[in-house]
């Protein structure tokens, strides 16, 4: 077995060093302008991902939230654009769509915790907290003044949230399937 003495491991170690970042420089040098300027716009953008979490949030869901934030750094200053929400279960993320129309939500149905019983009225309210909570984070609707109303249906429960032209709009939370457990949508079309 050869081993080499400390000094020469060090002019080894040098001399590769040395090569990489001739090799590295020498790439730059040759990058045509628009790969330089796309090397250089590049690295002015980030995204800035926080956790979303309240007391109605912990309760309800099983699923950790974030919001996350394009921004750009560019020499002149820093700007933000746009809002997305994602959650995480099962350690892996996914976006969390935020509804803009009638539409099914079963990412929401899926970050419920199982012993989170929706048919108690109490549970609902937290739901409702935990709702607003969330996408008040990203900024959506919610922000509007309106007082959640909370009503009791046949298949389970209404909570409006807002207004829609000359309908309120809000979640559906149907419990007749007990086995499947809640399904939750989102309705712009809830009648006065």
């Amino acid at each position: 077995m050869c081993t080499i003495g400390g000094d020469s491991a060090v002019r080894i170690l040098m001399k590769h060093t040395i090569i990489a970042v001739t090799l590295t420089v020498s790439a730059f040098a040759t990058a045509s302008p628009q790969q330089q300027i796309t090397e250089k716009v590049t690295s002015w953008m980030s995204v800035d991902v926080q956790p979303i979490s309240s007391l109605a949030i912990r309760t309800a869901f099983q699923c950790q939230f974030f919001a996350a934030t394009p921004m750009i750094k560019e020499p002149q200053g820093e700007m933000h654009f746009g809002g997305y929400l994602f959650y995480s279960l099962d350690n892996s993320a996914h976006m969390l769509e935020q509804p803009s129309t009638t539409q099914a939500l079963p990412d929401i149905s899926r970050c419920l915790k199982t012993d989170f019983n929706l048919a108690e009225q109490e549970n609902v309210l937290v739901f409702a907290e935990a709702m607003k909570s969330l996408y008040e984070s990203n900024g959506s609707s919610f922000a509007e003044q309106f007082e959640t109303k909370i009503e009791k249906s046949e298949s389970g429960w209404t909570i409006i949230t807002g207004t829609f032209f000359e309908d309120y709009s809000g979640y559906l939370i149907d419990l007749s399937n007990p086995q499947d457990g809640a399904t939750i949508s989102y309705s712009l079309d809830l009648p006065r």
